[in-house]
């Protein structure tokens, strides 16, 4: 079945390359078949994350604030849904 998942997974990227949901099932069935070279060239965590710091924008006493304020907007935003089952 694992195969089956990957061509799913494949053919869900193929029409849409920004689904997560297929991006979630392609690296989950790379890992489970243990093919690590390939989950690794497809998840490529140093291409994906970095490392910076961030000066605190103007309006916000402290980047604290800033994170505060961010994470209200976000948690309350209009557009965030869960995903059906």
């Amino acid at each position: 079945r694992s195969t089956e998942a990957l061509t799913a997974a494949d053919a869900g990227l193929a029409q849409d390359p920004a689904n997560v949901n297929a991006m979630v099932m392609k690296a989950t069935v790379l890992a489970g078949l243990g093919d690590e070279d390939a989950e690794r060239a497809f998840v490529d965590f140093d291409r994906l994350i970095w490392r910076t710091s961030l000066e605190s924008p103007g309006g916000y006493a402290d980047l604290a604030a800033f994170n505060r304020a961010l994470a209200d907007h976000v948690r309350d935003h209009p557009t965030l849904e869960t995903d059906p089952p």
